[in-house]
C-alpha cells in the first residue's frame, strides 16, 4: 500500500539515541507513513534495543555491512514506497507526536520538495533555531538550507538520482546543488520539525 510519508533512519553504534528516535516516529498521531531502519552492523546493543521495540511498533528494518551513511540512505531509498521521503537521524526527534499531521495539511498535490524549521538542542536546552525562509533553490542559499528537515517527492529521486557515494561527508550537499540545477522550487514550512542534537 502507497504511504504518504518514509521516514528514513541510519544507525550505528548509537543504542541510547536510537530509542529516542524509535520513540519519537511511534508516537505520531498521523499514521500513512513507513518508518525504515537501517543498521550498519552495530556492536554497542543498538540492534538490540531496534528488536526489542520492533515487536511492538512495526517499522522496517534492515541491518547491512555498508560503505557510508549515504551508501544505506541509498538502500533504504531504494526499499521505500512513500510518496514523500525524509530523514530523522539517529538521536535527534520531531518536537512533538503531531509533526507528521501538521506537515500532511500544509502541503499540496504540486509539492515537490518542502523543508522547515529545526531546534538545535545541547543538554537538553535549545541553543539555535535554523531557520531560513526561500521558495527558491540558488547557489546563495544552498548552505543554508537544513538537510535534516528536507523532503523529497520520490518522483524526484527518478528525475536527479540519489545520493553521491564518492562524498562521504558532503553527499547531502551535492543532492541539493543537484537539486537547484534540476528542481529549483522548494516550499518552505515556516514551523519546527525536529529537536536535532
Amino acid at each position: 500500500m502507497k504511504k504518504k510519508f518514509t521516514i528514513i533512519t541510519i544507525v550505528k553504534n548509537d543504542k541510547f539515541g536510537i530509542l529516542k528516535t524509535l520513540k519519537s516516529i511511534s508516537r505520531q498521531t498521523f499514521k500513512n507513513f513507513e518508518h525504515i531502519v537501517v543498521d550498519g552492523n552495530s556492536s554497542d546493543g543498538t540492534l538490540f534495543q531496534i528488536r526489542e521495540y520492533n515487536k511492538k511498533n512495526k517499522f522496517l528494518f534492515f541491518k547491512r555491512k555498508d560503505i557510508s551513511f549515504y551508501d544505506s540512505l541509498n538502500f533504504a531509498i531504494k526499499k521505500s514506497c512513500g510518496e514523500f521521503i525524509g530523514i530523522l537521524n539517529s538521536g535527534d526527534t520531531f518536537v512533538n507526536n503531531n509533526v507528521l499531521e501538521k506537515i500532511n495539511k500544509s502541503i499540496s498535490s504540486t509539492t515537490n520538495i518542502f523543508y522547515s524549521n529545526l531546534f538545535f538542542v545541547k543538554k537538553k536546552k535549545i541553543v539555535r533555531i535554523w531557520k531560513h525562509r526561500t521558495n527558491n533553490i540558488s547557489k546563495f542559499n544552498l548552505f543554508k538550507i537544513p538537510h535534516t528537515t528536507l523532503f523529497v517527492h520520490n518522483r524526484i529521486y527518478k528525475k536527479i538520482g540519489l545520493y553521491n557515494l564518492n562524498y562521504k561527508i558532503s553527499s547531502d550537499l551535492d543532492f541539493i546543488i543537484r537539486l537547484n540545477k534540476k528542481i529549483n522550487s522548494i516550499k518552505h514550512l515556516n514551523f519546527e520539525t525536529i529537536f536535532m542534537e
